[in-house]
């Protein structure tokens, strides 16, 4: 039925019960790792991990206006090599940042380079650090609702689609969080 056969007052009310359509958003982060040797060491590294998110809005109808976007950049703890008992993760960094984009429209953004430092000896002898291990974002509407989550980590994956609670305890995390490999807190 058309929306012009009912009164005024009528269509307003069929409006704020009609579901809204909700953008297809096509998402992808890049992610760059750059290591260098910290002064004259052979083992200790510095890592240089730039990131871009890019979002694609493949709907025809349907605008992406205002969307809230986090980008968590995750470092793995090098001492596991020495020490069973220190294979964790940490919060490097979390970005956030409003996006938009009309159907058909892209979206990009460069997120702030982080720098880390770390031990690149797999053995007994490894002192530590935090070594890029993956990332990890989530887009949400304007509302707030969960768009899109998702990560490079291993079966994380999978556990934040089978439990959608398990992106809002995501974004819960601060930057410097301790983590273990499936994001909780430690």
């Amino acid at each position: 039925m058309k929306l012009d056969l009912f009164d005024a007052e009528s269509q307003e009310k069929i409006k704020s019960v009609a579901p809204r359509p909700v953008a297809e958003l096509e998402s992808k982060l890049s992610v760059g790792k750059r290591r260098e040797r910290q002064g004259d060491s052979s083992y200790m590294k510095n890592q240089t991990i730039t990131a871009t998110m890019r979002i694609v809005n493949e709907s025809r109808d349907a605008d992406f206006v205002n969307g809230k976007v986090t980008v968590f950049i995750i470092g793995r703890q090098t001492a596991r090599y020495s020490d069973r008992s220190a294979d964790y993760g940490k919060i490097l960094s979390k970005q956030e940042f409003r996006a938009t984009a009309h159907p058909g429209d892209e979206f990009e953004y460069e997120c702030k380079a982080v720098v880390t430092s770390y031990d690149s000896d797999r053995d007994s002898s490894n002192i530590g650090g935090w070594e890029y291990y993956g990332y990890a974002f989530i887009i949400q509407n304007e509302d707030g609702s969960i768009h899109t989550a998702e990560t490079s980590i291993g079966n994380l994956q999978t556990e934040i689609d089978e439990d959608p609670g398990h992106a809002a305890k995501i974004l819960a995390l601060a930057e410097g969080a301790l983590v273990e490999k499936d994001l909780e807190r430690r």
